[in-house]
């Protein structure tokens, strides 16, 4: 036998020892690789896409309650294309997203219906009173109501309620307007050469992952099994289980990574965690799988438990990233913010 023929046999044999997971390590990365390729791929986009949507659904409200011939059932529309552009970046509130508290402004549920009633009150007596309307009767949850479920039923002729579903759809609008571009900027902030906030980066990189799978498991999952459908993000309008897929896919690409962005895995396989990436790739293939089998509809006995085996394989998730991965990584776990309660 040939000594190169010997050399291919034997590094055969070797790679047939290997277990059958090994993966060789990834390049080595620095958090603002990470978090940049996020934001340059993700974030903007996804950010810009909720805006342009979120513009349409202004506009529709504008015209339906001009009169001018958009149907209800146009707004409404216009709507769930606006509310599911944001579950999917409403799980990473990175850099200006989390800074801006944009989701607590834009995204506060479960709405208060009762101060949404005030509030169209509120505005009905002084147009120009708007900063005492507290976040619970704004943002996109607070539209849901008023298209989906308000009584009396909207409709142009409804003056007061029109004029507050109009403002409410500027105002969101408005206060999204800075947010792609501030996103930019933070990308750009991060491939200059004399960065170095790598480590706070990573703590603030890491407690995001950590606080979105907290609130996906307790506020999305939890309090839909325990309270129902009435109580779920998107339940008046039927969104529920589009809105939990879109939740998760959003974290999912910050955790596991996509075509140009590396993720939370491909950081750990820079670092050397081999082991720990691939537990944390099979773990979100669980949380995907237990996705996957909720039933429609959910507010049945196999809903919920279906809905409890979910909450199970998120806390197992959950316990990766707070307990191995923070390990791993020499990350102190703190407390982030949720956008409801």
């Amino acid at each position: 036998m040939s000594v190169l023929l010997r050399s291919l046999f034997g590094l055969a044999l070797v790679l047939l020892a290997l277990p059958g997971r090994a993966e060789a390590p990834a390049p080595m990365l620095e958090p603002s690789a990470m978090a940049s390729a996020l934001a340059e791929k993700v974030l903007v986009p996804g950010y810009a896409a909720l805006q342009r949507d979120v513009d349409a659904l202004a506009k529709a409200t504008d015209g339906f309650c001009g009169g001018s011939g958009t149907s209800l059932d146009e707004v409404r529309s216009a709507w769930r294309h606006a509310a599911l552009s944001l579950r999917r970046i409403s799980a990473l509130s990175f850099g200006p997203a989390l800074e801006s508290r944009i989701l607590r402004r834009i995204d506060y549920w479960p709405t208060r219906p009762s101060l949404v009633e005030q509030g169209i009150e509120r505005l009905a007596a002084d147009p120009g009173d708007t900063a005492r309307i507290g976040l619970p009767a704004r943002g996109l949850p607070a539209i849901e109501y008023l298209l989906f479920v308000s009584d009396p039923p909207l409709a142009p002729a409804a003056k007061s309620r029109c004029a507050y579903l109009t403002w409410l759809g500027r105002d969101v609008a408005e206060q999204l307007s800075p947010l792609p571009e501030a996103l930019r900027h933070w990308a750009e902030s991060m491939r200059d050469s004399e960065f170095d906030g790598e480590r706070a980066l990573l703590d603030e990189s890491l407690n995001v992952l950590i606080g979105s799978t907290e609130a996906f498991r307790e506020k999305y999952v939890e309090k839909l099994r325990t309270r129902g459908i009435d109580a779920s993000d998107g339940g008046r309008s039927g969104s529920t289980l589009p809105h939990l897929n879109a939740y998760f896919e959003g974290l999912a690409t910050a955790l596991q990574g996509t075509e140009g962005v590396p993720g939370l895995i491909g950081f750990l396989r820079g670092r050397g965690h081999l082991s720990l990436a691939d537990a944390l790739g099979d773990q979100i293939t669980q949380v995907r799988s237990a996705l996957g089998s909720l039933p429609d509809p959910l507010d049945s006995r196999q809903g919920r438990e279906s809905l409890d085996a979910l909450g199970k394989t998120l806390a197992g998730l959950q316990r990766m990233l707070t307990e191995d991965a923070a390990d791993a990584l020499q990350v102190a776990v703190g407390f982030g913010e949720g956008d409801g309660d």
